[in-house]
């Protein structure tokens, strides 16, 4: 019975840990997209050792207001965009992305992504600095929609809200840039 009960405990916990960040997607899907999107991008500065990128430990979180603004299709999206989400996202899509929203567990990253590490930015100055807000996938896989961030200093920085679609096994390809700040 003592036997019964550790394999259990054992199988629950590999279980659990499948979805540390959303009750909705695994943890693999997340990481794979983000993993891909990091080797994907420049690396800052160019002669970084290893092209190793520093990575906030915390997630940034999404606001419901904004996701619900994005994924409307009765109006233009914020800052003028024209962005027409239905194009892309049937109802489906949308609402998957809001229970996805809904179903966020977890504010800190667990452990890191490839060729990057973790940086707690309250404990360590770093120049160069990305965040990621939780990926939100259609239904079928195909598409999702993040917002990333790359912090290089007090009024330098680039953040972008981009749909990207899934053109191989662990490839993605840029579909739609919705926004792209830099300052």
């Amino acid at each position: 019975m003592k036997g019964l009960t550790i394999i259990t405990f054992l199988f629950l916990s590999l279980f659990t840990q499948a979805q540390t960040y959303s009750s909705v997607v695994s943890d693999k899907d997340i990481y794979q997209f983000i993993n891909w999107h990091l080797r994907s991008q420049r690396t800052f500065p160019k002669k970084s050792f290893l092209k190793r990128k520093a990575i906030s430990h915390k997630i940034t979180p999404w606001y419901k207001g904004g996701l619900e603004e994005i994924l409307s299709s009765e109006k233009e999206f914020i800052l003028g965009y024209n962005f027409d989400p239905s194009q892309i996202f049937n109802e489906h899509d949308s609402l998957f992305m809001l229970q996805q929203f809904a179903g966020i567990k977890d504010s800190i990253w667990q452990r890191k992504f490839n060729f990057s590490y973790l940086v707690n930015k309250s404990k360590t100055q770093v120049r160069y600095l990305y965040d990621y807000k939780l990926p939100l996938f259609s239904v079928d896989g195909q598409y999702v929609l993040i917002q990333s961030g790359f912090y290089c200093g007090s009024l330098c920085g680039q953040w972008d809200l981009c749909i990207y679609k899934k053109v191989g096994k662990r490839k993605w390809k840029l579909f739609e840039e919705i926004y792209s700040m830099a300052i």
